[in-house]
């Protein structure tokens, strides 16, 4: 989420307001991301779910911006790829589908 802060910033100061649309419309599913990352204290496997289609997303979205002239998308590819990696662990799986009684 800072990274994509950062990215905003550097964009409005060296670039285009294109530029940083092109930014925020390739990284909007680190900003899903980061908003389902508040409710992972309540766990649920469909939680898991979503989060692990929204980086598969984010991924998608930072090769797509890897073709153009886009700024900040080595962070959504990178944070894309460790989230699917991490999240399709067993442990993980497991976690996610413990009882809500945290």
């Amino acid at each position: 989420m800072l990274a994509l802060v950062a990215a905003v910033v550097v964009g409005v100061r060296d670039h285009t307001a294109c530029d940083v649309g092109f930014t925020l419309g390739a990284n909007v599913f680190c900003l899903l991301l980061a908003v389902l990352a508040f409710f992972y204290p309540r766990g649920g496997p469909v939680l898991r779910r979503v989060s692990v289609a929204s980086a598969v997303l984010t991924t998608l979205a930072a090769i797509g911006s890897i073709a153009g002239d886009g700024i900040g998308h080595v962070h959504g590819l990178l944070g894309g790829i460790a989230i699917v990696v991490l999240l399709c662990q067993p442990s993980a799986k497991a976690w996610f589908a413990q009882p809500t009684t945290r």
